[in-house]
């Protein structure tokens, strides 16, 4: 978890007179610091998405069918429609098609 300190992040408050023409109102305050917050949430997300794939874990979506289930479409695509094979597997036939290549490409 990020702390101001660990970032270097100093928050300092002043106290400002209400009738200097550049002081802030209490609606644009809350605003910076909404967005602020906002940053940091982002900076913790892509620190969880690097040191996940330092870690190599998965990212997304699993895929639909496994390696064994690509196996047995592309016997099954030999004698049937890429439709009829994808229905089988309870895919469309786009999955089936990238699913066939990735196999083809892999090995």
């Amino acid at each position: 978890m990020f702390t101001l300190e660990e970032k270097g992040i100093v928050l300092e408050a002043i106290k400002q007179q209400y009738l200097s023409s550049n002081s802030y109102n209490l609606d644009e305050l809350l605003f910076f610091l909404s967005e602020f917050i906002e940053d940091i949430k982002v900076e913790k997300q892509a620190y969880g998405l690097q040191k996940a794939k330092e870690r190599f874990k998965r990212l997304g979506r699993p895929p639909k069918l496994n390696a064994k289930e690509v196996l047995k479409a592309i016997e099954l695509k030999q004698n049937n429609t890429s439709q009829q094979v994808a229905n089988r597997f309870g895919v469309g036939r786009s999955t089936l098609y990238r699913h066939i290549a990735k196999q083809k490409k892999t090995g």
